[in-house]
């Protein structure tokens, strides 16, 4: 994924300034906690596409935490890849490498939502929930500041 910086986004439309509250950012991120749960629990039960997707859903109500607690909010059609992108013009660069696994989530869920279904192995939505648990933690640490 190309790396765009806070102006060209705001400058495109994608995203938006935004004066966000605690509570909004604490919902994302209880949105987050609780959809990785989930994404556990489905694996579990043996659904290992839906677990991704969950996984993945875990670290998009972390983005937005990230934005919100940052000033910002996605705008326009495209809030998924406005999530990603700000995240990667704008978390510390040790999360850099899990922005990119974050954007190939992205992907990868909009094809299982929207085209193919029973595509991913077991070890695939482990993976999937692992750093999904990874960006959530860095996530919390860059909200708690």
């Amino acid at each position: 994924m190309k790396k765009v910086s806070l102006e060209e986004l705001l400058v495109k439309g994608t995203i938006e300034e935004f004066e966000s509250a605690p509570e909004l950012i604490g919902q994302s991120m209880e949105s987050a906690e609780k959809d990785l749960a989930t994404a556990k629990k489905v694996l579990e039960a043996g659904d290992c596409d839906w677990a991704y997707v969950i996984a993945y859903n875990s670290m998009l109500q972390a983005g937005r935490a990230f934005m919100f607690k940052i000033g910002y909010r996605p705008k326009g059609e495209n809030k998924h890849i406005s999530v990603v992108k700000f995240a990667s013009a704008e978390m510390p660069l040790k999360a850099i490498p899990l922005v990119n696994i974050f954007n190939k989530m992205r992907e990868r869920r909009h094809k299982l939502v929207y085209e193919v279904r029973d595509t991913v192995s077991k070890s695939e939505a482990e993976g999937a929930i692992n750093k999904a648990e990874e960006f959530i933690f860095i996530v919390r640490s860059e909200v708690e500041k």
